[in-house]
């Protein structure tokens, strides 16, 4: 026989779990506060689930893959809204907690063993701090802790830097010690956009060398990307100088202003080169290396400039550069007025630049270029 129970045990019970459900409570407001992700997800899993999977991929825009998974973890925790939030840990938080393990001994340890050997990597100093983390009866941390201890005491400069950058050879002829410092290189701007809208927005200059009446000659070439309007000059030489002429010139010969310049690494372009880039305001970019396609349009200039005015002169004798590079003008000249362009809808560059000015008239009378009907 059951035995009857009293009113005072059943509010016993109710009280019982009412505790149990207000810790419950408190527990998911507690984990929905660090984790405010949830509440999103479980707001998309409903809205899958009372219409379908389709509509809330339009509706939030999560992929399709994604709700499908949310679902199932949500299923298979009987319903709770705990398991839809992040799996990942943050890498902030990571860190904090790998800071926090780092102890002054440590810090001390570490810089010991740098100062006596300045070269060594951080893998390497691990083997050596193990060891007198036993001594010392600490606990030993990992390589990516010690790398953080070595950039905390390159921050309170109590690191040398000198031993870093520099180096010490020996001199070939007198056999004495030499102490070179080692340049620190300097981040290198790439061109990122897909394709520049206005003129002048980036030029692409290139060189080539050719013969001339047996003797060597280096021909710098320029395209402005947008108009395929291009100049071209060749030199004797291959130097930086030669590259501030050739620039001079091409600011002169074209009919806009030019916002920024995109070379390959070659140390032409750089020295006097880079100095002029800078007086004038003008962006300097570098293309990555060994990476033609990021040059297309000049390089296709080369052969287009080998194909049609170099070979076509091989049978001729020019004298000298300077005949070279009259025969070479005049050609850039039919060029740029005359000959059609396949991608400028058969135009040729200079009639494709005066539409450009045609229909946006008021944006280049405000930069004071002059523009005349096509």
């Amino acid at each position: 026989m059951r035995k009857k129970v009293g009113t005072s045990t059943y509010i016993q019970r109710i009280n019982t779990l009412e505790r149990k459900l207000l810790k419950q409570v408190k527990e998911l407001d507690d984990v929905i506060q660090k984790h405010p992700e949830i509440m999103f997800r479980l707001q998309v899993v409903e809205f899958a689930l009372k219409h379908s999977v389709k509509l809330a991929v339009e509706a939030f825009g999560v992929s399709k893959s994604t709700i499908y998974r949310w679902i199932k973890e949500y299923k298979s925790s009987n319903n709770n809204p705990v398991s839809l939030k992040n799996r990942y840990v943050s890498k902030k938080g990571m860190k904090l907690e790998k800071l926090q393990k780092i102890t002054e001994k440590h810090k001390q340890l570490v810089l010991e063993i740098r100062k006596k050997h300045p070269k060594l990597g951080k893998e390497k100093i691990k083997v050596l701090l193990d060891e007198l983390c036993k001594q010392h009866n600490i606990p030993t941390i990992s390589v990516s802790s010690i790398g953080n201890i070595i950039k905390m005491l390159k921050d309170e400069r109590k690191l040398n830097h000198e031993y870093a950058r520099q180096r010490i050879t020996i001199n070939g002829r007198t056999g004495e010690l030499m102490v070179k410092e080692i340049k620190k290189k300097t981040k290198k701007d790439r061109y990122k956009d897909k394709k520049p809208t206005k003129p002048g927005e980036l030029v692409q200059i290139d060189t080539k060398h050719e013969y001339v009446n047996g003797r060597k000659v280096y021909i710098f070439v320029a395209k402005d990307v947008k108009t395929r309007i291009s100049f071209t000059f060749a030199y004797d030489r291959l130097n930086s100088k030669n590259a501030k002429d050739f620039l001079e010139k091409l600011i002169k010969a074209m009919p806009f202003e030019i916002k920024g310049i995109q070379t390959d690494n070659g140390s032409e372009f750089l020295g006097e080169f880079t100095k002029a880039l800078k007086k004038k305001d003008i962006k300097h970019y570098f293309n990555y290396p060994r990476y033609p396609k990021g040059q297309a349009y000049v390089e296709r200039m080369n052969r287009t400039l080998q194909d049609e005015f170099i070979m076509y002169y091989e049978d001729y004798e020019l004298k000298d550069i300077h005949e070279f590079n009259k025969k070479m003008l005049q050609y850039m000249l039919w060029y740029n007025t005359e000959r059609p362009h396949h991608s400028l809808n058969k135009k040729s560059p200079l009639q494709y630049f005066c539409d450009i000015i045609n229909s946006n008239k008021s944006e280049f009378s405000q930069t004071g270029m002059t523009y005349t009907n096509a």
